[in-house]
């Protein structure tokens, strides 16, 4: 469990859990499978989180790439720019890193 939802735990217990349930519920295989779901977040400790999850759920790089692109629409291009930062080394490993802010 991230340190976020450790310390939000010890503030309320009960918020926490239901948040848990209802991430579960929306998350779960459904018309769209749990690799897709997780690829669309826009906070950046949860690109990082959801992405893994997408990945080990059977999402390809190019698929997680592609649903992080989904926030272009939601939040503009600055958002779409600063989770592929995020994410460089996890969807290609093999290419350095982008040099800059």
């Amino acid at each position: 469990m991230p340190d976020f939802w450790m310390r939000m735990e010890k503030a309320d217990a009960g918020l926490t859990e239901r948040a848990t349930v209802l991430r579960d519920h929306v998350f779960s295989d459904g018309a769209l499978p749990r690799c897709t779901k997780e690829g669309a977040i826009r906070f950046p400790d949860g690109i990082r989180i959801h992405a893994r999850r997408a990945l080990e759920h059977g999402a390809t790089p190019a698929q997680v790439q592609e649903a992080v692109a989904l926030s272009v629409v939601a939040a503009g291009i600055p958002a779409y720019r600063e989770a592929i930062k995020l994410l460089w080394g996890t969807l290609w490993p093999e290419l350095p890193r982008p040099a800059g802010p």
